[in-house]
């Protein structure tokens, strides 16, 4: 044994985590001292495939289907399993193994390590569920402001019509709030799914339509872009393509992420005459502080008269972070 191997081996068994070496065919010929002092084995009863003994028989099928798939193609492994310790207890581990090959391409051997993670899968449980308690009393909170502001207009009549457009804002929020949080609800949340949710009160016999690129939408972008649909479609509704039968809409996404553009394009038609109004409105002002305030972008409208045409442009790392993958087009 070189010196060389004899340092490497030294440093392999003072880390603190779980190392091993194996053949080409997967083999198992070497573990450090880390390993037997966690899983309580021995040389003999781990060498080769022996290291199944230590797994949960109710996952060790699709380890091994991925392990021997990885093997037959050379591509690196990476999952979380649990593993048993010399007590009969389990831990959550994140195993990532990493082939070596020769100047042909080659697979001459893997080395593999396993780190744990148990700790760490204990505090995003618990961070959920204070995440779960939080978004329940915000919900509870943007019930008890729109019941406030329902008893204040019983006092002041002149302010009606204003109390209720409050009051729909505050439900717009409320309907895209667990969008704030789509990990801790254990799922992603994309942007047509969001606009699902916001547009579905005014969905009339599929009266608006989504066109274009359905990509991921991170929590930050869930609010500024509630408080842009809600303003146009409650406008439509009131003055536009949606207050008359014939009436449609069209929402397209454009993304480039390469560009870090994002352009989504309300356009209306077949609505009564559009007429640019003279001044801007309190939620027309609060779209547009949302989205070039919060989100760094653009809103360009186009008052023509066969129906109102917005822009809005951000960019698409105000959307989708660099952590998310894309989540593909889909066209409706």
């Amino acid at each position: 044994m070189s010196v060389l191997d004899i340092n490497f081996r030294a440093l392999a068994d003072n880390i603190p985590t779980l190392c091993w070496m194996a053949n080409p065919d997967g083999y198992i010929i070497w573990y450090n001292k880390r390993w037997y002092e966690y899983t309580g084995t021995t040389p003999a009863a781990m060498e080769g495939w022996g290291w199944q003994s230590v797994h949960d028989p109710n996952e060790l099928p699709s380890v091994l289907m991925k392990w021997r798939n990885c093997i037959a193609t050379g591509m690196p492994f990476d999952m979380v399993f649990p593993l048993k310790a010399a007590d009969g207890s389990f831990s959550s581990f994140l195993t990532q193994v990493s082939p070596t090959f020769d100047g042909s391409g080659n697979v001459t051997g893997w080395f593999g390590v396993n780190t744990d993670i148990s700790e760490q899968i204990k505090a995003e449980r618990k961070l959920a569920l204070v995440s779960t308690e939080l978004s329940h009393r915000i919900k509870n909170i943007f019930a008890v402001v729109s019941g406030l502001i329902s008893l204040a207009a019983k006092n002041h009549p002149g302010a009606k019509e204003f109390a209720a457009e409050v009051r729909q804002r505050i439900a717009a929020l409320g309907r895209s709030h667990d969008f704030i949080r789509p990990r801790a609800l254990g799922r992603q949340s994309t942007l047509f799914g969001l606009f699902d949710e916001l547009l579905s009160p005014y969905q009339n016999n599929k009266r608006i339509q989504l066109l274009g690129d359905n990509v991921p939408v991170e929590e930050h972008a869930a609010t500024p872009l509630a408080l842009l649909l809600h303003e146009l479609a409650t406008n439509a509704t009131k003055y536009g393509a949606l207050s008359v039968s014939e009436g449609r809409v069209t929402v397209k996404v454009t993304s480039a992420p390469a560009a870090n553009r994002l352009e989504i394009v309300w356009c209306e038609e077949n609505g009564p005459p559009v007429v640019e109004p003279t001044q801007t409105g309190f939620g027309s002002q609060l779209a547009m502080l949302s989205i070039e305030g919060q989100m760094g972008g653009s809103i360009v409208y186009d008052w023509r008269k066969d129906g109102l045409t917005v822009r809005c442009l951000v960019p698409f790392s105000a959307i989708v972070t660099s952590d998310l993958q894309d989540a593909g087009t889909d066209v409706r």
